[in-house]
């Protein structure tokens, strides 16, 4: 299971590694907690978004059998189990969603949620009975600076010589927006005082206007 805080890059990272594992030839099922609407069976739900026409144990002792031949595990990504319906299905169904899984050796399961509701749904019994293991998410917490200059040198923004001391740069949606907003916005530096969210928020507003004023003609 993979917590965090809000936009701290918990579906780019599962986004990210459903992608490179594409590149070395590996399979993976890549869900969104939005999926999951109703209070059905998870495995039922899954099955039907993916169109299948089977049954739940026939559909994953496929997938074991394909895994084992390819001789590479078959990975089950769902990204912020607490969207959706996921908040009142997880916690009743997360139990025995994960003992059916444990019965085929050749598939794996990674989870996310955001961190006000991980003891909703993983609390610590239902971590310790599972055996599953939780990781935090913390953006860019140890690279705070280096994310600022590869981020800036991207959106061709000036660099800052001195450190980004406000916690909010840790996030990374924080930290796009606010290069977003500074360069569709005119801007090559940061401007002098202190951008506080409004600001931010502004700026990125008015910079989507000007490309639509601009590029589309919108008034």
């Amino acid at each position: 299971a993979l917590t965090g805080s809000a936009a701290c890059g918990k579906s780019h990272l599962l986004g990210d590694s459903v992608a490179k594992r594409k590149q070395d030839g590996l399979l993976s099922i890549f869900m969104l907690g939005t999926y999951f609407s109703t209070g059905e069976d998870p495995w039922w739900q899954i099955i039907k978004h993916c169109d299948i026409k089977c049954g739940v144990e026939e559909f994953l002792c496929s997938l074991n059998l394909l895994a084992q031949i390819r001789q590479s595990r078959i990975i089950f990504f769902i990204d912020a189990v607490n969207e959706g319906n996921g908040k009142n299905l997880w916690q009743h169904y997360i139990g025995s969603f994960i003992e059916r899984l444990k019965s085929y050796e050749w598939l794996g399961l990674v989870m996310s949620v955001r961190r006000t509701y991980k003891e909703l749904i993983f609390s610590d019994s239902v971590l310790v009975k599972n055996k599953i293991e939780c990781c935090e998410h913390r953006g860019f917490e140890d690279v705070t600076d280096a994310a600022v200059k590869r981020f800036f040198t991207y959106y061709g923004l000036e660099r800052i010589n001195s450190p980004l001391l406000e916690p909010e740069f840790n996030n990374p949606l924080f930290l796009s927006l606010f290069c977003q907003g500074l360069s569709r916005s005119g801007y090559t530096r940061v401007p002098p005082g202190k951008l506080g969210i409004t600001k931010i928020l502004d700026l990125y507003m008015s910079g989507i206007n000007r490309t639509l004023s601009d590029r589309l003609d919108y008034d």
